[in-house]
């Protein structure tokens, strides 16, 4: 049974129900105001009556019993007068009975009934086939969202209802499916082009390293320094090749989510970082500081890996992105229930319009002095790591150049008997 049919069925029920329920009042409001035998004008019309069948000259056949009554009917008070002409015998009582207010309100009443069940049933009827209509009309958007559905797939997720009318639930489901489509049709475009940029990657070193090999081996016998040359392009595109994949399943370990969860020192991590980023700045003339009010140690709950990972990524795109005798400032602050990681770096201007593309896989912005080994993997392998610790993380472009990334992660407070790992 279609959702149509079992709505024309549910107006139907309703309808019939409300037109019984009216028919019912409408009868006990009849019968109510309606007079009846108790009144006293029907007494003295049965009297009367009795009079005019009991008097001679009216020449009515009965018998000696039937005018002794009669007559005792029109002598006796008018209150028992009714009660006492049901009594008599059938033709005589129908005479003295006759029209009476009784018998006028059952008429009413029966013909109120028959009346109003006819009209109920025509009027059911129409009901029934205006329910189906209603029904359908109102079932249109949900056959159009039908439709769209069934036409989906991988390759035309553009389509959209596009639903237009009164701003009901069935405009606002269909706006919702549309949102959906144009995120799905966004992850789907985003993943064809993470796939398209990552194989390019990919096949970039190979394609050196066979570049190197078919112009050694043209050279029958190859001198020793083309033979170096050789090993070393081949040594080079080995280890891009291994840094990429290196970034490609840290990204895809961070979008796993969080695996091994532990008690993280975030301030001794950032130490760390630095430490490590310290001799690729010293050669650009690069200042990366701490801001000395940063607590010493910060213990959050997390994957201690990734959110090494995290840290390294942050420092490593503020130097690489930078300018020859630039500077990182690195912020920690401490709030209600997070902490709070602000890296401040100086570089080329970057348009605010694309800060939301820095975080895409393979999205490379303008190129700093000392960057010639990026992938643009490192704020996407960072926001996965931020949102995998159910952070979050932003990005603003600073007026004289660079960025300011400022990251939240949840804090946990480590009790005195608690005693963090080393």
């Amino acid at each position: 049974m279609t959702i149509r049919l079992r709505l024309t069925l549910l107006y139907g029920l309703v309808f019939l129900a409300a037109g019984v329920a009216l028919v019912a009042a409408n009868y006990v409001l009849l019968d109510h105001n309606l007079p009846n035998n108790s009144s006293s004008g029907a007494g003295q019309d049965v009297v009367l009556r009795a009079n005019k069948l009991a008097d001679p000259r009216a020449n009515v056949p009965m018998t000696g019993a039937d005018r002794a009554q009669l007559r005792a009917i029109a002598s006796g008070p008018p209150g028992d007068a009714v009660r006492s002409a049901e009594n008599l015998p059938k033709d005589l009582g129908a005479q003295l009975l006759a029209d009476l207010p009784s018998n006028v309100s059952a008429q009413a009443l029966s013909s109120l009934l028959r009346q109003s069940g006819v009209a109920l049933a025509i009027a059911l009827v129409v009901a029934l086939g205006l329910g189906w209509f209603i029904a359908g009309r109102t079932l249109r958007p949900l056959r159009a969202i039908t439709a769209t559905a069934q036409q989906l797939s991988d390759k035309n997720l553009h389509l959209r209802i596009g639903l237009v009318g009164p701003d009901d639930e069935l405009t606002q489901l269909a706006a919702t499916f549309d949102g959906m489509l144009e995120r799905l049709d966004t992850a789907f475009s985003s993943q064809r082009r993470f796939v398209a940029d990552a194989s390019h990657e990919l096949r970039t070193p190979l394609t050196i390293m066979r570049t190197e090999l078919d112009v050694t081996m043209r050279h029958h016998n190859p001198e020793r320094e083309r033979l170096v040359h050789t090993m070393s392009v081949m040594s080079e595109a080995v280890d891009r090749s291994e840094r990429l994949v290196a970034s490609l399943l840290a990204l895809a370990t961070s979008d796993h989510g969080v695996v091994t969860v532990g008690q993280v020192d975030l301030g001794g991590v950032v130490a760390t970082s630095v430490a490590r980023a310290h001799s690729a700045a010293v050669r650009r003339g690069i200042e990366i500081a701490i801001d000395p009010q940063a607590p010493c140690a910060i213990y959050i709950t997390g994957d201690a890996e990734l959110l090494e990972r995290l840290i390294d990524n942050l420092v490593d795109n503020a130097v690489r992105h930078n300018v020859d005798g630039g500077t990182v400032r690195i912020m920690l602050r401490t709030v209600p229930d997070h902490l709070e990681l602000i890296v401040v770096n100086t570089g080329a201007i970057v348009s605010p319009d694309d800060i939301n593309a820095l975080f895409e896989p393979f999205h490379r912005a303008t190129r700093g002095a000392g960057d010639s080994r990026g992938f643009g993997l490192g704020l996407a392998i960072v926001r996965s790591v931020v949102t995998a610790h159910h952070g979050e993380i932003y990005a603003t472009a600073n007026p004289e150049g660079g960025l300011t990334i400022r990251t939240t992660l949840p804090l946990h407070d480590t009790s005195p008997d608690q005693t963090p790992p080393a």
